[in-house]
């Protein structure tokens, strides 16, 4: 997952792409083509804010934290693609963005609609959530927000409601667990539809507008007596006059089907159904039809709401094409209906919003689009794209009433204005992954021959606090593009890895206020501050200038080294678990020990091989005892580091497996060195350089004269161009057969075995002999089968009885 230019590489952006950096460099060394590239996801309300505050251009402002953050990306040697770099602010790449956009509305997917929003009445402005005070005040102006109805641009996430849940079974639940759960929250039941109905006011000065009602029956639409809205509807903010529940508004909606005036009365909200985390319902509005509710049906004969009976003996009657249709079996030619009508009809459910893309802040995406009084809505061409964000003049972020709003309207050339609102960051970071593939691009996006070569992308890295929204717009996106013949796949990423937060230790008083770690004294097991002797509370909390408790990376690197750095930082913590970090002296002592045992080995393994003489005081024995020792460790442990590169993505398993690998070496007796101690020992240099380039590349040189070496390792090539050692073909694995939960029979098989093995395999090399069949004294059909391979390391098929 790309950076935001903050400023400063933080512990948790080098955690995350320190694991992404071993990746690649394991999946080079075996021989893949690896695509690594990187990015800044540059636009955003923060650098519009710092730029202001300096006085400064955001790009100004922007360009000097890319450059900072690129040149320590570059001294901790992380092998990025950076021929593949972009950044979200640059026209050559908002250009697609706007591309996208566009494609979306020429297609109905964006829209505008009305929506409520925060409202600055000094500034007169429109405020994002993070610009508002924790007193609901304007963090500029100082005053108090107001909410207030404006037209918004959207994207109809509800469109994909359905597809974007059904397409979660085919993401692995190991992986996205936590994104498939929080996903399937906020998309919830896809079980019905919108309609829109066109709403016309009793006053005619009011604008028409678009009435969108969820309905899990919107085959009964024949049959709707009224309309009902609770007091949270944005339409009630359009009438000077107060509305009482239970009592009509002053508007009607329009049946798209019928053509007939439909009334809306207001109803209370606990009529409404399921309520959201703020306690409000998640629908506004919702049919009223008494065919299907009986509630409604007694409100519509006492309000004299006229009606018709739509069903008998459970089909469709006075329903016009439905008629004679069971209820159920009419639900989708309903909802095809009213697709080919553009009326709604999409199956979604009553609880996923549409994405509000547009923000009023200067420093986003522009939205291509103008108005002009003859044309309306005018899509910018796409041979006009970019439409490129002016320079910010005297700190003043407005887009409105200066050169770039004017502009001419490419239909009929009239007069026109630019659309002002800029574009979420969210919409920015939604393709980005598709522009890596193919950044010379001039034509468009990405190519098509491209993406259905390339992806999806195999392995995603990032924050579950920071992925989650992401990872919905991005799914989102890919859906669109996939229904557009685009890309192979409707899933942009085929696994997740979803990184644990890196917490800093903090130091508290009873009164909430942190205080700083060098003013911190500890007694008796207790911790006070210096300076007041207060008793503090001691906990680990995630990093922020605002607890005190943040460390500089940079700090780490120049006290240790890089090596060092990207060692500790993958070290005791599985990568999806939160870090409590803490430099305390064993960790270091531990970490540093790796080092030194290694330079140590080498260096000892350098010394005795000018002594090396095979036949001097061979013991035959102890030589076989040792050979066969080499070879299981060896094995054993290549397999386990195969395994958590590849499946778990369990890093301290991987630095534990190789440092057992050093310490059998620093084991062995120097006098039976031989070519198989010095293959190993080159070979365990390979398998450590993803996680400590230099320090192994240092090792390398210093072994690449140990010429019984040069028949396994072209020595022209540094240790990180090597190829990765192979487990010897006659290495046995487990196959286990396990019989309702209790173990069987066990049968050796070898890693290419292992590599090919499937479901019907596994059955015929127990059967071979006929030992299955006495074992079970049943015949296969009584039982339910599976097979669980552990790639690289076993598998077991397991057999349960049926009942």
């Amino acid at each position: 997952m790309f950076p935001y230019p903050s400023g400063r590489l933080h512990l948790g952006h080098v955690r995350v792409y320190t694991l992404n950096d071993v990746l690649a460099r394991y999946n080079r060394l075996r021989g893949f083509y690896v695509i690594n590239p990187i990015g800044f996801d540059s636009f955003g309300l923060p650098a519009e804010n710092a730029a202001i505050e300096r006085n400064i251009e955001p790009d100004v402002w922007t360009d000097s934290n890319v450059e900072y953050m690129k040149n320590q990306l570059k001294e901790l040697s992380f092998s990025f693609d950076w021929n593949r770099e972009l950044s979200t602010c640059k026209p050559s790449y908002y250009k697609w963005t706007q591309y996208l956009f566009l494609q979306m509305y020429l297609k109905g997917i964006v829209f505008k609609k009305e929506a409520l929003v925060n409202w600055d009445p000094v500034d007169k402005t429109v405020l994002a959530n993070e610009q508002i005070d924790e007193n609901g005040k304007s963090w500029r102006s100082g005053a108090l927000v107001e909410k207030k109805i404006l037209k918004q641009w959207f994207i109809k996430s509800s469109a994909y409601a359905k597809s974007l849940m059904d397409s979660m079974e085919n993401l692995s639940t190991d992986d996205w667990e936590i994104v498939k759960n929080i996903q399937k929250m906020w998309i919830g039941k896809c079980n019905g539809c919108f309609i829109d109905f066109d709403l016309e006011y009793e006053d005619k000065s009011l604008e028409k507008t678009i009435l969108s009602v969820f309905t899990q029956s919107p085959q009964g639409v024949y049959g709707v007596s009224h309309i009902n809205i609770n007091k949270h509807h944005l339409i009630l903010k359009s009438f000077k006059q107060h509305t009482e529940e239970n009592n009509k508004v002053p508007c009607y909606a329009i049946n798209p089907f019928t053509k007939e005036k439909i009334p809306v009365y207001l109803k209370n909200e606990s009529e409404f159904g399921t309520l959201n985390s703020q306690g409000i319902p998640y629908l506004d509005a919702k049919l009223a039809i008494p065919s299907l509710d009986t509630i409604d049906k007694k409100f519509a004969i006492e309000n004299g709401l006229k009606f018709r009976d739509i069903i008998f003996d459970q089909k469709l009657i006075n329903s016009q094409k439905f008629d004679g249709y069971n209820f159920s079996d009419a639900f989708k030619l309903a909802c095809e209906d009213l697709l080919k009508m553009n009326r709604g009809g999409h199956i979604t459910s009553e609880r996923l919003s549409d994405w509000c893309i547009s923000r009023q802040r200067y420093w986003g995406c522009p939205i291509p689009l103008v108005y002009c009084d003859k044309c309306e809505v005018v899509p910018v061409p796409l041979d006009q794209l970019p439409v490129e964000l002016p320079k910010m003049k005297n700190n003043n972020s407005s887009l409105k009433n200066n050169n770039w709003h004017h502009t001419k309207c490419p239909n009929c050339g009239g007069p026109a204005v630019r659309e002002t609102d800029t574009m979420d960051t969210f919409m920015d970071s939604s393709w980005y992954y598709l522009r890596y593939l193919d950044i010379e691009n001039k034509k468009e996006p990405f190519g098509t021959e491209v993406a259905m070569k390339d992806m999806p992308v195999d392995i995603y890295i990032g924050g579950v606090e920071h992925a989650m929204t992401h990872l919905f717009v991005s799914r989102l996106i890919c859906h669109f593009l996939y229904d557009s013949k685009k890309l192979p796949s409707k899933e942009p990423f085929k696994r997740f890895i979803a990184m644990g937060m890196v917490k800093g230790e903090t130091f508290k008083t009873k009164n909430g206020r942190y205080v700083q770690a060098k003013n911190v004294k500890k007694i008796s097991e207790k911790f006070y501050c210096s300076q007041t002797d207060e008793e503090l509370t001691v906990d680990f909390e995630k990093m922020s200038k605002s607890k005190l408790n943040g460390i500089d990376p940079q700090d780490m690197i120049q006290k240790y080294g890089v090596d060092f750095t990207r060692l500790f930082l993958l070290s005791f913590v599985h990568p999806k678990s939160d870090r409590n970090f803490m430099l305390s002296s064993d960790m270091v002592n531990g970490t540093l020990g790796i080092f030194q045992k290694l330079w140590e080995l080498v260096g000892t393994a350098c010394y005795e091989i000018e002594k090396l003489n095979p036949h001097e005081n061979e013991d035959s024995n102890q030589k076989l005892k040792l050979n066969n020792e080499l070879y299981r460790v060896r094995n054993s442990q290549i397999s386990m580091i195969n395994y958590n590169l590849n499946e778990n993505f369990n890093l301290p398993s991987y630095l534990v497996a190789f440092s057992k690998i050093i310490k059998f070496l620093k084991k062995y007796p120097a006098r039976h060195y031989d070519e198989n101690f010095y293959k190993l020992l080159a070979e365990t240099l390979i398998i450590a350089s993803p996680v400590i380039p230099h320090f192994t590349s240092e090792c390398w040189s210093k072994i690449k004269n140990i010429q019984l070496l040069n028949k396994h390792f072209d020595f022209d090539k540094l240790v990180v161009e090597q190829k990765w050692p192979d487990v010897d073909s006659n290495w046995m694995l487990d196959l286990n057969l396990n019989v309702n939960g209790k173990n069987a029979m066990l049968l050796k098989i070898n890693p290419k075995e292992l590599e090919d093995l499937n479901l019907k395999a596994a059955i015929e090399l127990f059967q071979n002999g006929k030992c299955l069949e006495q074992k079970l004294k049943k015949s296969l059909d009584n039982y339910e089968m599976s097979l669980m391979i552990k790639p690289f390391l076993k598998a077991t098929l397991y057999l349960n009885e049926k009942k």
